[in-house]
């Protein structure tokens, strides 16, 4: 079902206020992703003016206002110049951008700065999925979208941070279907049993070049999932 236009208007002018009290702005971009389907919405404070870019082409209204959503929340977190935001530095470097270099072999970490640096990118999208939420029930947004489906999908995007510390190797956000299916409909941010085996079980060839040995040291520490979240 897609969102009447005067909800639309309603949350595009918000985010749009709200940016432009900190001389920021939004876009909304008619194409399908800025990089492949790995990138289909954005917020970059590169240059110290806060820019949030969604790709509106093929998406119905509830996906790319949700899009619009975690992107706003990402603008309060630098905003507010949070403890998750701040995470995501070591010294002025973007560990996101050090991870990408870890994982195309360009350098090497030690197992500590490794998990400082996987942890902190999912906690940052933890923060960011939880303020999604909330607002997503603010707008009243639920009437209009499956929104446990949209808690399945980021959880995959989620974990997969912390996964792919463990793989050495990015997941692509176009989730294969039987993935999200078997994701939590609960938002969550550790890695357990059934998640991980889903990962593993969809995305075999991601884990090729994992060592033996990193994956039986995965496993041994992977609790089974908590009934509370099924």
């Amino acid at each position: 079902m897609n969102v009447p236009n005067r909800k639309i208007r309603e949350i595009i002018g918000f985010v749009r206020k709200e940016l432009a009290n900190q001389g920021g702005k939004l876009y909304l971009i008619q194409q399908r992703n800025f990089a492949d389907c790995d990138e289909p919405a954005y917020f970059d404070v590169s240059n110290s003016t806060p820019i949030i870019k969604v790709a509106v082409k093929g998406r119905d209204s509830f996906d790319y206002l949700t899009l619009v959503l975690h992107e706003y929340s990402h603008f309060l977190q630098w905003k507010e110049d949070s403890v998750v935001w701040n995470d995501t530095f070591l010294g002025i470097q973007d560990v996101y951008n050090i991870a990408d270099l870890w994982i195309r072999r360009e350098m090497e970490l030690t197992p500590r700065t490794k998990k400082r640096i996987f942890e902190a990118l999912a906690n940052l999208e933890y923060d960011a999925e939880l303020r999604t939420l909330s607002y997503i029930e603010k707008f009243g947004l639920g009437e209009y979208g499956d929104v446990p489906k949209y808690i399945r999908e980021a959880n995959a995007y989620i974990l997969s941070y912390r996964m792919s510390m463990y793989a050495r190797k990015w997941f692509s956000q176009c989730w294969k279907r039987r993935l999200v299916e078997d994701m939590p409909n609960k938002l969550v941010n550790k890695i357990y049993y059934e998640p991980a085996a889903a990962f593993y079980q969809y995305y075999p060839d991601e884990f090729l070049d994992t060592p033996v040995d990193d994956s039986v040291k995965f496993w041994q520490k992977v609790p089974f999932v908590p009934e509370v979240l099924k």
